[in-house]
């Protein structure tokens, strides 16, 4: 487990130098978690100079909430980096299935306001963490099974196809 100081060492002094030598160009995210925790990680990982230049921005994860305070407070740390928004879904289950229709648009209002409260609070853009996925959530190699913004039936879609 990463805390915040043991990460901005790391990429100070290890990760940064490597991919400056080998892959320039190459950006690197701090943090990449949940909104809650964001403004504590850029405080530490902003706080030192060279910490400061290693780091090229900070992902967050919608979990725990909209949290616009603490994507303010990141962007106050720093201003000239990036904040990412890099992963939500919705979890458990597919709601594909679900016989009330109400509870999709539940979670695409949930997923709607999460992104434009991002995108209001200083993040620059927004990355899908499931694009599709099938009927049960998957394929999934840990089996929590969770939704995506576009789910794909394939035996449904074979029937039209063959309709």
């Amino acid at each position: 487990m990463y805390t915040p100081e043991f990460q901005a060492q790391f990429v100070k002094n290890h990760l940064r130098p490597v991919l400056d030598s080998e892959h320039p160009g190459t950006k690197i995210i701090g943090f990449d978690h949940n909104k809650d925790h964001v403004a504590r990680w850029a405080n530490v990982l902003y706080g030192d100079d060279a910490a400061r230049t290693a780091f090229d921005g900070i992902g967050v994860h919608w979990y725990g909430g909209l949290n616009t305070a603490n994507l303010e407070n990141t962007h106050a740390a720093a201003p000239e980096k990036f904040i990412l928004g890099t992963e939500a879904c919705n979890c458990p289950g597919v709601v594909y299935a679900a016989v009330d229709p109400s509870e999709w648009w539940q979670r695409a209002e949930h997923l709607g306001m999460d992104i434009l409260q991002d995108l209001l609070h200083w993040c620059t853009g927004w990355v899908d963490w499931n694009l599709i996925l099938d009927v049960t959530g998957g394929p999934n190699h840990l089996g929590n099974r969770c939704d995506a913004n576009i789910i794909a039936d394939p035996v449904m879609l074979h029937a039209v196809q063959t309709w």
